[in-house]
């Protein structure tokens, strides 16, 4: 998924495995993406609970519901959200879920 946001989208990822830390909990992850104003990508839906009921609005996250979460069903997903609805999409301080071809997104105001 790093490489594939990278090399499309040119954005700055860190793929937290392929640099050793892959150990992090939860918390520990939304501080360093706090840290770095970084946005979290990933299927973790605990990260949608913590981003409403325990730091609200303090860190962003895409939460990918997917039925089928394979490399090629992220892709796809990332791809048509990115191209297509990413431009009214404000990541900073947002939660978006992305389930098939569906957008959920909750900005704290």
């Amino acid at each position: 998924m790093a490489t594939f946001l990278h090399e499309t989208f040119q954005c700055d990822v860190v793929d937290l495995i392929s640099i050793g830390l892959g150990g992090l909990s939860e918390v520990q992850v939304v501080e360093l993406s706090v840290a770095q104003r970084r946005t979290i990508v990933m299927f973790d839906h605990d990260l949608g609970e913590m981003y409403h009921r325990r730091v609200y609005g303090q860190f962003s996250v895409v939460l990918l519901r997917l039925d089928v979460q394979t490399i090629e069903s992220v892709q796809r997903v990332l791809d048509s959200v990115f191209r297509n609805d990413a431009c009214g999409i404000v990541l900073e301080r947002s939660l978006v879920v992305l389930r098939g071809d569906k957008v959920r997104v909750t900005t704290r105001d």
